[in-house]
């Protein structure tokens, strides 16, 4: 995740994946290729099939708080779809952790995500979670501190 503060206070968060999209993609572009020549046609599709889902599946994100318009517009972008939406900072009560439980090698253990709590429900920052509340703390006062200004 990346976070710069932009020189009028405002504060631009993103996540991307592209790199794992893109390399799911060409994989999956390798494998029907290289299939043509094998018997294995059938197992390189379903395999390719495969990567192709994941690389639809993974998500960009872009949070921009703007504080002189003192709202928050994103967008969530996967291969297929593009989902935008703003948040007047009034609407927004706090910056909160949410806990789930991950499967980790076997071990169910806590995982967190930061999210922007509104009066109509959560709006996660990021699609991956975390281990490590700590993680995420210095984001959190960081935001916290943007949408205070």
């Amino acid at each position: 995740m990346q976070v710069e503060q932009q020189p009028d206070g405002s504060l631009l968060i993103r996540e991307g994946w592209w790199v794992l999209r893109s390399a799911t993609l060409l994989g999956a572009v390798l494998l029907v290729a290289l299939g043509i020549n094998t018997q294995d046609v059938i197992a390189g599709s379903v395999f390719a099939a495969v990567l192709v889902v994941v690389g639809a599946l993974v998500q960009d994100s872009t949070f921009t708080f703007d504080r002189s318009a003192r709202v928050v517009r994103w967008k969530r972008r996967r291969l297929f779809t593009v989902a935008t939406g703003e948040i007047p900072f009034a609407d927004i009560t706090d910056v909160v952790y949410r806990q789930s439980l991950g499967i980790d090698s076997g071990e169910r253990r806590p995982t967190y995500r930061l999210a922007l709590a509104t009066r109509t429900g959560d709006v996660f920052l990021s699609a991956t979670h975390s281990i490590a509340k700590r993680d995420y703390e210095s984001l959190a006062e960081t935001v916290r501190g943007v949408l205070r200004a």
